[in-house]
């Protein structure tokens, strides 16, 4: 379970706490937004989700 949640985890977390040494910071700009914007998607799915699951009882 704690595996899971791990793998999980390093998924949504910003890039930013990966501290590379040499960073191109453009490219590290569009990362951080590219992850920024799969967060929001994984929050509307998982909202989605909740709404069907109200509406499947």
């Amino acid at each position: 379970m704690p595996t899971e949640y791990h793998l999980y985890s390093t998924v949504i977390e910003p890039i930013s706490t990966v501290e590379p040494k040499e960073v191109d910071s453009e490219r590290t700009l569009v990362l951080e937004k590219e992850q920024l914007q799969n967060k929001k998607r994984m929050c509307t799915t998982y909202q989605e989700q909740l709404r069907n699951k109200k509406f499947s009882f």
